[in-house]
């Protein structure tokens, strides 16, 4: 191949679940804010009330989106410390309080099974540090179980988080059920407090504090077409955000709950995101559900074996498509499109690079061989209908 031929071949990327590109109008607001918002916010002078001005605008807008209050939006460096912020917070404040934690019997948080890393993690972090942990399994098709859901929680439940659509999968949770069954054994208490992660939902789900129940969200700029290095952590209001305890301590920004100088051009990229994203929702949703039904029928053509992992296309989220190749190497079909211009993954791109099983495919109890026969195809606002024709062309001629 000529180098000219190589330079004019366009990579096809298909891994918007791992991170999506930044939109023109989403670079436009952070160039903008750059020549406008110089300033420290903190500083009372011009420069920093112009700074202000523009946090507080964003502030404003992400509350109005989901119905939450001003003073309930804390914006942070990523999701993973949003969710860090939430679960974490939470478990700090409330494994110290009278009543909830009593000698051996510590506070709860319930989780799934296939929650993302961030959560995970911390999970286990908690663990160690004396909360008691419980692991709600999910279905075959990737969402929880809701009647398990309800066992799992008591009087000493402090916190559930669960996510709303799964990174791996794009199975799509019933977080208004679940907050119902969280209400009902909440009554007259003020926990368990309800927190989601809709890092990959706010595109495609309506994420309002109305429509999910929950009482914090969190979101992630990345993964709606703004900067990397910014995500938000909301509460429905600062009675929420209250109940939850400060991991960086310093200044006092975000209302002393996130300290650190905030980064104002990338705030203001992700909440022009945020704005494209809830706009275009209903056209988008309906748009990749097409794109998706195209890619999945046509790799099923090519190889007829290929079967669905997760809940049926018509039900999961319209931009993620995982599926297993029984008798292929993930690993290796992932290497041989890349070769050929295509970009897929076999997992969470937030977990280590060496390639592993996934431990989400497994807690929905599919076999080792199965999970590391399978890849992720994800979709975004920038996928055309062309190219998953070009996708489907090219996965026909590869020897893999």
């Amino acid at each position: 191949m000529k180098r000219s031929e190589k330079r004019q071949r366009k990579t096809l990327y298909f891994d918007h679940a791992a991170t999506t590109p930044l939109t023109k109008e989403a670079f436009w607001a952070i160039e903008e804010a750059y020549s406008e918002g110089l300033g420290n916010p903190g500083s009372i002078h011009s420069f920093g009330r112009k700074a202000l001005a523009l946090l507080d605008k964003s502030r404003e807008k992400i509350a109005g989106m989901l119905g939450g209050d001003f003073s309930g939006v804390v914006f942070t460096g990523s999701a993973t410390e949003a969710n860090n912020l939430a679960v974490r917070g939470t478990a700090k404040r409330y494994i110290r309080r009278p009543g909830i934690s009593d000698g051996d019997f510590p506070a709860r948080i319930v989780i799934s099974d296939a929650e993302h890393e961030s959560v995970e993690k911390i999970a286990e972090k908690m663990s160690e540090e004396g909360c008691e942990v419980v692991r709600v399994r999910v279905k075959k098709d990737g969402c929880i179980d809701l009647k398990a859901l309800e066992e799992a929680i008591n009087g000493r439940t402090a916190l559930v988080s669960l996510i709303f659509t799964n990174n791996e999968t794009g199975a799509v949770n019933n977080i208004k059920r679940a907050s119902s069954i969280i209400s009902e054994i909440r009554k007259e208490r003020d926990y368990p407090l309800f927190h989601i992660d809709a890092s990959q939902s706010f595109r495609y789900e309506d994420c309002s504090f109305l429509k999910t129940g929950a009482d914090m969200i969190t979101l992630s700029s990345h993964k709606v077409g703004g900067p990397k290095g910014v995500g938000v952590l909301c509460c429905r209001n600062k009675d929420i955000l209250k109940k939850i305890e400060p991991l960086i301590l310093g200044g006092g920004q975000e209302f002393g709950y996130r300290s650190g100088t905030e980064n104002i051009p990338a705030i203001s990229g992700f909440t022009v995101a945020l704005e494209e994203a809830d706009r275009l929702r209903k056209k988008e949703t309906e748009r990749l559900r097409g794109i998706k039904k195209y890619l999945f029928e046509g790799i099923s053509e090519i190889f007829p074996k290929t079967r669905v992992n997760g809940p049926k296309i018509e039900s999961s989220s319209p931009h993620i498509l995982n599926i297993w190749l029984p008798g292929k190497s993930a690993e290796e079909v992932v290497v041989f499109l890349d070769m050929a211009g295509i970009a897929v993954s076999y997992g969470s791109a937030c977990s280590a690079r060496a390639f592993k099983s996934s431990r989400v495919l497994e807690s929905m109890g599919y076999s080792e061989k199965r999970v590391l026969e399978s890849i992720r195809i994800s979709s975004g606002r920038e996928t055309t209908m062309a190219e998953a024709k070009a996708f489907i062309s090219i996965f026909r001629k590869l020897e893999i």
